[in-house]
């Protein structure tokens, strides 16, 4: 039977009072892999990811509004669970919703936010529970970046379940749209718990600063935490480079949605592509 073997950094230290030589390495990687980040701060789950942006996002434009795509799953902190058991309407008193895909609703939330306007909140794509999967057009890419720029405001990238599986610059990068924060897991570790935020040094500097080093803390960072799942972390991205896993499922994904799994035809019935 075979059994993975344990990896070399349990033989170095697990669990330190300080980041291990391969957190370092990982977010010198990731830095240098995703084009938008300008740092990374790592965290253990999606929830911590996600919420970590907002309150980033909050603490940079001194703002309290977020804009979140109705239906569209975040995390399971009170701000954004689709559970309402222990939640309170203060929880979520500052979060405004739009429809995925609708420019003309987005713009209707950003004029409800006003210049209480902090972030817009989007999934890299439509991904509801009991829903059809939905590719964002690139008008309504472009629609959030034009509407966060002329704000001020932070555009977030909720990319925890596309993250390194659509692109690995980022999951809007095709789109040409970059964001200025962003939470990633799941791929980002081979399945081993490891999250992430990547930003912008707009938000690392000024009013964020204080904020990001208590966050160090709060996600257990500053302590070290783990040290096994960013030793697992840091091959993936060289990895990926080389074999681009993303171009290969993105044009699997194209032709199972046009019907046909066999080649790029398009035609829903398969038997002439046999």
């Amino acid at each position: 039977m075979w059994r993975p073997q344990p990896p070399a950094q349990r033989g170095r230290g697990d669990l330190m009072t300080g980041p291990a030589e391969c957190q370092v390495e990982l977010a010198e990687l990731v830095v240098e892999t995703i084009p938008h980040a300008d740092w990374v701060l790592f965290a253990k789950n999606g929830t911590d990811a996600t919420t970590a942006c907002v309150t980033i996002a909050r603490a940079g434009t001194q703002r309290r509004k977020v804009l979140v795509a109705k239906g569209s799953y975040h995390g399971a902190a009170p701000w954004c669970t689709p559970s309402l058991a222990g939640v309170t309407a203060e929880d979520r008193a500052h979060i405004l919703r739009f429809d995925y895909n609708d420019v003309a609703s987005l713009e209707r939330a950003a004029d409800e936010a006003g210049r209480d306007l902090a972030a817009v909140l989007v999934t890299a794509f439509k991904h509801d529970v009991k829903r059809h999967q939905e590719a964002p057009t690139l008008a309504f890419a472009q629609a959030v970046r034009r509407i966060c720029d002329a704000a001020d405001a932070a555009l977030i990238l909720d990319d925890v379940r596309a993250g390194f599986r659509l692109h690995i610059g980022g999951s809007w990068e095709p789109y040409g749209v970059r964001p200025d924060l962003c939470a990633w897991s799941k791929a980002i570790a081979n399945g081993h718990p490891l999250a992430a935020v990547t930003g912008a040094d707009r938000f690392r500097d000024g009013r964020a600063t204080g904020l990001c080093h208590r966050l160090l803390l709060v996600l257990g960072c500053a302590d070290g935490g783990s040290d096994l799942p960013p030793s697992r972390s840091c091959a993936r991205p060289a990895r990926s480079r080389r074999w681009k896993p993303w171009a290969a499922g993105y044009a699997t994904g194209s032709r199972r949605r046009h019907g046909c799994t066999m080649c790029d035809c398009g035609r829903p019935d398969q038997s002439r592509c046999r």
